[in-house]
């Protein structure tokens, strides 16, 4: 039978079940082996105990440097997942600004809107989309130094941090969309590239696009 401290100060049961031996014996001095009640020898006490003791500093050191690192790279997932999310949210925000600039310009190629920098009388397009574009704003700082008024056809345009948007009106070919009094000189349809760019965290510079093709037929 294996040994094991009895928890009794005066009385150690027989394990024999040969009744009760009472014995004057200290709290955890007494064992039993083989169904006998004995006296632990002190050197034995001691050895007997220490096994029952709680951890070692070496293994609550141990425990703590596990529990630490299982800890940092659980904060370091979070901060990186934060981070991802972040920029995810910002690249859908870019996109918008980019859908926002292609519908106005649709728009502007559906009424052709009178402008002093265009004929009176057809051709319009795509001068009319030239036009538009010298008149918007092409940084969120110059945004916002428009009055209320002046911004309102812009919303949604510049919602980012230090954004820029670019807009080109090219040819099929990739060359710079032409106008001319002449309506066959007129590059119809007009490939647009908008293309936008902003800070995002720790200082880093961005950039997203989109590319459409836009006629007045």
């Amino acid at each position: 039978m294996r040994k094991r401290v009895v928890k009794f100060a005066d009385t150690c049961y027989n394990m024999s079940g040969k009744g009760i031996v009472h014995m004057k014996f200290p709290l955890k001095a007494v064992m039993i082996e083989k169904g006998q009640c004995t006296r632990v020898p002190r050197t034995r006490r001691c050895a007997i105990l220490s096994r029952k003791a709680g951890f070692s500093l070496l293994e609550l050191t141990i425990a703590i440097a596990i529990l630490v690192t299982i800890l940092s790279i659980t904060a370091q997932g979070l901060v990186s997942s934060h981070a991802v999310l972040r920029l995810q949210n910002q690249r859908n925000d870019a996109m918008n600004s980019c859908r926002a600039v292609i519908a106005n310009l649709r728009q502007v190629a559906r009424a052709l809107p009178e402008s002093s920098d265009c004929p009176a009388t057809d051709p319009r397009f795509p001068c009319v989309l030239v036009s538009w574009l010298d008149d918007m704003p092409t940084t969120s700082e110059e945004y916002f130094e428009l009055s209320e008024a002046e911004r309102e056809p812009y919303r949604g345009l510049f919602v980012l941090r230090e954004q820029e948007i670019q807009v080109l009106l090219l040819d099929e070919d990739g060359n710079p969309a032409v106008t001319s009094l002449v309506e066959s000189g007129n590059t119809n349809p007009v490939h647009v590239q908008v293309i936008t760019r902003w800070t995002g965290n720790r200082g880093r510079v961005f950039q997203a696009g989109l590319r459409t093709i836009i006629t007045n037929r």
